[in-house]
Order: structure tokens, then sequence, then C-alpha cells
């Protein structure tokens, strides 16, 4: 039988097979590949190397396959093994790992469309399409955790789609000390500011319907679980959330008698990010600019709500130096019947209908309006560019969402100087904070000429490094053509089926991404 027909064969065989394993790696699967000088046989098998059999029989190998022959050295060179002891990988990565004959033993990663989370209640989540949530996290290039403030009412920590997310502090541990010193004694997953306790929960008599839910919907709109087949997706994929309860229990939750001390707390904890929404327009509290500009001295990205009284007037802390204000628009992209407006608003988010997580039960979900809905919308934005650009600035993260935004003012004329940048897009974000990280300020490998293309000319790629992928995206972000370029150098673009306009050229190559720009008129 030929080598072709046995790699059929095998790959027909394992699609017969449930994943019900892992949710993050095929079951069954490991990729392989052989150090350049071995000479080790894999196909036909080498049965006289009895260390190598004795690891296959452990965990039981039935097949192997060499899928990506005929390319380049190291994929002839690569592997993949087909075996039956799926909770086990990890040893079975470690033992063929210990043989010394592979270069490389890795999981296979399920893939899954789109990015387009598999949240029971995603569907109901219109803003994250509004803000080109999905295209941004197909592009995300890191993984890097970021602590972001849910400075609120309360939390519930162990509702479904938030227990996973929130911080624990790492420097404290669950005992009657203040093991870090920093005031707050076992203060080891957030805190109560109101309460003086550690506890950021709503108090156990308030149900799904109370003003407590406040902050879980809000802390979900930031930073849910995604992917988890549960609930709903948060803006930020990697974020922890740090609860930072400002009501307490013997009030109604209807507002926060201590959100300052919250901004404080923060700080010292040690957030990346901080999530306000809650405010009012009394006027410039010299205490709260000043705990602000502590915060933001210390690096921190302070987002805050304009506020709801389809007004003008100053609403603090968002107008506040060093704070991004987040007035709120609705599915038009036009503002909010309640949302304030101004000089001092610097972007809008969508802010009408958002389904959000609840407090309660633990399983509840909920629509909600307001600047506080908007307001973790753009809090997520921010720790999702810090988790791409760890070395930003706060100012540097404000400056790519402004950058970022688009221009509303055509569903606005009334508004038009009063709803800062425009409404926030995510992708445009992302794209930004990845692009301008290309090489690292030195010259890019990837060429691409002419860049302004007329009629029916064509563009030419050209590589230092074998191009592995490219994608085309328009200005708005909607991927419009992928393919995969097998490892080449250069490759010929057609752009005759596009109409004039903006696009966005991404190119995979020596296992980074490059972005650049296309104009054809």
């Amino acid at each position: 039988m030929s080598r072709l027909v046995i790699v059929l064969l095998l790959i027909t065989t394992l699609v017969g097979k449930s994943q019900t394993t892992d949710s993050l790696y095929v079951d069954g699967r490991i990729i392989i590949r052989l150090l350049p000088q071995s000479s080790l046989s894999l196909i036909p098998l080498d049965s006289a190397n009895s260390n190598l059999i004795a690891v296959f029989n452990q965990f039981d190998v039935d097949s192997i396959a060499q899928p990506f022959f005929g390319l380049n050295d190291e994929l002839d060179r690569t592997y993949r093994l087909f075996f039956n002891e799926w909770n086990n990988i990890d040893l079975f990565k470690t033992a063929l790992e210990n043989l010394g004959e592979f270069e490389l033993v890795e999981k296979e990663p399920l893939m899954f469309p789109s990015s387009n989370p598999n949240d029971t209640h995603y569907s109901l989540q219109w803003y994250l399409d509004q803000i080109n949530a999905p295209l941004a996290w197909d592009i995300l290039e890191s993984d890097n955790e970021v602590n972001l403030a849910i400075v609120d009412n309360a939390v519930m920590t162990n509702h479904e789609d938030l227990q996973s997310q929130i911080f624990i502090n790492p420097n404290e541990q669950a005992n009657l000390f203040d093991d870090d010193l920093n005031g707050y004694t076992n203060d080891y997953s957030g805190w109560d500011v109101a309460d003086n306790d550690n506890d950021p929960n709503p108090p156990l008599s308030a149900g799904s319907g109370s003003p407590f839910v406040h902050g879980t919907h809000c802390a979900g709109i930031a930073g849910a679980e995604t992917n988890n087949n549960t609930g709903i997706a948060g803006v930020a994929q990697h974020v922890k959330i740090i609860p930072i309860k400002c009501s307490p229990d013997d009030s109604n939750g209807a507002y926060l008698t201590n959100a300052y001390d919250g901004v404080f707390y923060a700080t010292r904890i040690g957030a990346d990010v901080v999530s306000m929404s809650f405010g009012g327009s009394s006027g410039v509290f010299i205490t709260g600019q000043s705990i602000i500009d502590a915060a933001a001295s210390a690096g921190i990205v302070l987002v805050a709500a304009a506020g709801n009284d389809n007004s003008s007037e100053s609403f603090y802390p968002a107008a506040y130096e060093n704070v991004i204000a987040v007035g709120a628009t609705n599915e038009n992209d036009q503002k909010a019947s309640f949302s304030n407006y101004g000089s001092y608003i610097d972007v809008m988010a969508p802010g009408t209908g958002i389904y959000s997580c609840l407090s309660g039960n633990g399983t509840q979900y909920n629509y909600s309006s307001g600047t506080s809905m908007a307001c973790p919308i753009v809090a997520g934005m921010a720790a999702l560019i810090l988790q791409e650009r760890p070395d930003l600035t706060r100012d540097q993260v404000k400056q790519k969402i402004l950058n970022s935004c688009e221009n509303i003012d055509e569903e606005n004329p009334n508004y038009i100087g009063s709803i800062g940048a425009g409404r926030v897009n995510l992708f445009n974000a992302i794209y930004e904070a990845i692009n301008d990280t290309n090489w690292q300020g030195e010259q890019s490998p990837i060429s691409l000429f002419p860049n302004v293309v007329k009629l029916d000319e064509k563009v030419r790629l050209i590589s230092i490094y074998p191009i592995e992928q490219l994608e085309i995206y328009a200005i708005n972000g909607k991927k419009i053509a992928e393919s995969n370029l097998n490892q080449v150098y250069n490759h010929t673009i057609s752009f005759h089926e596009y109409s004039d306009g903006v696009y966005l050229i991404r190119i995979k190559s020596n296992e980074e991404w490059y972005t650049e720009k296309i104009i054809k008129n």
C-alpha cells in the first residue's frame, strides 16, 4: 500500500472519533519532528528501537502519518502520531521528548471558525460585531494577562461566566494576616472598600432584580469567559477581573459610598486598567482628582462612563484629566437618547440593549442600557491593547483607541464636536497595536509594489523569508480573502475584482505577521 493511501486511511479513521477530552487540543494526536541528524525510521517503523517501541506501546500508538511531505526538509521530518491514551497526552509528550530523537514534540491545537465564540448567548451581543470584536480576536498574537479592575457596587465572583476570570492576588494567602503588607488583610481576590472586608460580592439578600447587579453586568461586558459554551463573550479574552465593591451591604446598591476608595485600592493592588461605571454632576472633587492622578502616574488606564442625563454638563470622574470619557451609541451609531455629550467626551461605544451577566443565582443574564455599559467595552479594549503591547504607556493606549474610531458625524449631525473621536472599533485598535511592532522598528522583510494600484494592475509581493499565509482586509476590518502560500518567496496579488479604496494586506512569514497598506484608485 502506498504512503498516500496509508495517510488517507488514518485520517478517515480519526474523523470517526469524537472530541471528548480536551477543549483546546485534538484528542489522540500529537506532532513530532525528527532531528536533522536522526537515522530513526518511522514509516516503516524501526521496530529495533526498543525505547521508542516501549513508549509507543505505553501510550497505545496505533498509527503514524507523514501529512506534510514534499515542501521542505522540516516538513518532511514531521509526523503525526495517533494514540489511544488521550488523557495522558502530556505524559506522552514528555516521554517522546526524553527519547532525544525529536526536534519538536507538540500537541495539535483545535481550530475554531473565525473566532466567533461558542458562548450560548453570543448571538444576543450585537455590539461585538458593531465594534468588529471577532475580527480583532482573529489577529491577536499574545495571551499576556492584564488586570482590569471593576470599581462598582459589587461583582458576583462565582457567576458561571466570571469565576475563571477573577484575579487572584499571588502575594496574599487565605489566612488572618496581611501577607503582602498592602494594608488589606486577606485581599486574595478583590476587596470590599465599603465594608472593609475581603468579600466583593453583593449581599446574599440581593437578587437578580436588585441594583447590586450593576457591577456584575459591567464585569461580564469587559471580561466574561469566552469560548466556554456558556453565557456570553467578554470583550477582553485574557483579562483578570479585580472585583472592587464600593457599596455597603446594608444599602440597596443604588449608590456608591466609596468609589474613589475603590480606585485607590485598584492602584495599590496593581491594576492595569480601571473601569468606572459611576459618576455625578456635582462638580470637581479634588481628592477624587488626586486619586485619579495618582492612578494615572502609576501607568493605569482609567475609563469612565460619561453619564445618562442627555446633558453636556461635565460628569465626574469622566471629565477629569487622565480619564477616557465614554458616551453611548445605539445599533445605528446614533448617540443614545440618554447619553451625555460635550467637549470632554473622548469616544463613543455601544450602550443600548447590552446583554451581560447578572448577580443572583450565578447563571442569570439580561439586558441593560447606559453609558455604564459602554464604559467596560472600552476598558476591555484597553486591556486587549495592553495584552498585545504591554510596553505602551496609558497615553499611548488612549491614543490607539481614539485613532481607531469610526467617524459617526453623519449619523449624529446635531452632536458634531460633542461625541469625541467617534465610535470605537476594536479591530482597528488591535491592528494598529500589532502593526507598529512589526520588526520592532527595523525594516520589514516584506515588500509590496506598487502600493497604489490602478485598473487591472497587479501587486508584487516579495519577502526575505518564506511566505506562509496571506490575508486581505477592507479598511473597515472585514476579511475579504485569504490563502496559504506554501513557503513561497514571491507572489502576485490581483486587485481587479475589488472596488477602489484602501486595503490591508497581512502576511505571515518567519512565524511573524506583517501588515502593509494598498490603495486602489
